[in-house]
């Protein structure tokens, strides 16, 4: 750690270089892959008219860079209220130990408490999650997988290189067959269409799926999707989206919608009896009852080699919440009558992260 004085402000566009720079400590070592990847995230949501980060900077170069990705959602009664995800920390290890974490995070309090009512956070990481329950963070739920891996899944998985490959090398045969069709492209405006036709359950908050936010989330020049579409002739009827690994053996499931009351199960039977990929995952608190019992029928548990490895490698880590108001109360919480501190409270989808 450099002991001298830190400056920790709002971010700005003219500082993109650097962050670029100093994110290879955290995506990766490409820096104009990372530019793009900025400009994706923090340049380019539609929810923010600027983008959202706090930056550290020491002798005026940026030293530290905390993100803040707003999502969209829908209040019982109509209203609509944008939630803010932090994430993508990074702090150049020669400064590291100087609390330039937690100051950003404060600082963003400070910056977004009137506009923004909450912090949602879903990517907290076991060296991150003391910095998170020492600021007031409170847990929603565990980010525990549904997976579905056989024997031989398994196998392959643990066995297979780590490496990334292109889509083109996976296993995934795309083009119709029966009823499902399987492409690399959205369909912008019928899955929007059939996202509207969701209710959620009574007294929730529910995550906008909209054709502005696929546009945008789906241009994430670092995922990799593949959709599965059931139609019934030319009109869509079902829809997942699933996001790949970067060595295309594992599939997360994002995102789906159902126009008939069975899809779910019907496109999810196509996907494993053709093998796609050696696991498939999703978020169990992103499930109704109804939906996690016709994946469980399917195969799919939380217990199993891969679930035990991961939980020895990342250990329990929790979906959090806080009020973006430094000092709060229990009456922060509650956004149009509803007290968000419940898991109950959301009608969330796994696309609401970027980790995939």
């Amino acid at each position: 750690m450099i002991s001298s004085s830190y400056e920790i402000t709002p971010y700005r566009s003219e500082w993109a270089p650097q962050v670029a720079e100093l994110m290879v400590h955290l995506w990766g070592a490409d820096i104009e892959v990372n530019r793009t990847y900025l400009r994706w995230k923090h340049e380019g949501n539609p929810y923010a008219q600027q983008p959202l980060a706090i930056v550290a900077l020491h002798e005026g170069r940026v030293v530290g860079f905390r993100g803040y990705s707003p999502l969209s959602f829908r209040v019982p009664g109509g209203a609509e209220i944008v939630v803010l995800c932090p994430g993508d920390t990074c702090v150049h290890p020669d400064h590291r130990l100087a609390g330039l974490s937690v100051k950003m995070g404060q600082a963003a309090m400070r910056a977004y408490a009137d506009r923004y009512p909450l912090f949602m956070n879903w990517s907290c990481t076991k060296p991150s999650l003391p910095g998170y329950l020492k600021v007031g963070f409170q847990a929603l739920a565990e980010k525990v997988y549904l997976t579905h891996a056989g024997p031989l899944g398994t196998l392959r998985y643990v066995l297979a290189s780590r490496g990334a490959h292109p889509l083109a090398q996976s296993r995934i045969g795309f083009g119709r067959s029966g009823d499902v069709e399987v492409a690399v492209e959205p369909r912008l405006v019928e899955m929007a269409a059939l996202t509207a036709t969701e209710e959620a359950a009574a007294g929730t908050l529910m995550l906008r799926r909209d054709e502005t936010f696929f546009a945008w989330r789906f241009a994430n020049p670092r995922g990799k999707y593949v959709f599965y579409y059931l139609l019934r002739d030319a009109r869509l009827t079902g829809y997942v989206v699933i996001g790949l690994s970067p060595n295309n053996r594992r599939g997360f499931l994002l995102d789906f919608a159902e126009g008939e009351w069975d899809a779910l199960e019907k496109i999810m039977r196509f996907i494993l009896r053709a093998r796609h990929f050696d696991v498939v995952s999703v978020y169990t608190f992103c499930l109704t009852a109804r939906q996690r019992r016709t994946l469980e029928k399917l195969g799919f548990g939380v217990t199993g080699l891969i679930p035990f490895l991961e939980t020895q490698q990342k250990g329990r880590l929790p979906l959090f919440i806080r009020p973006v108001k430094e000092t709060y109360s229990v009456e922060d919480f509650v956004v149009g009558g509803v007290d968000t501190r419940t898991i109950a409270a959301w009608s969330l989808k796994p696309i609401g992260s970027d980790a995939v």
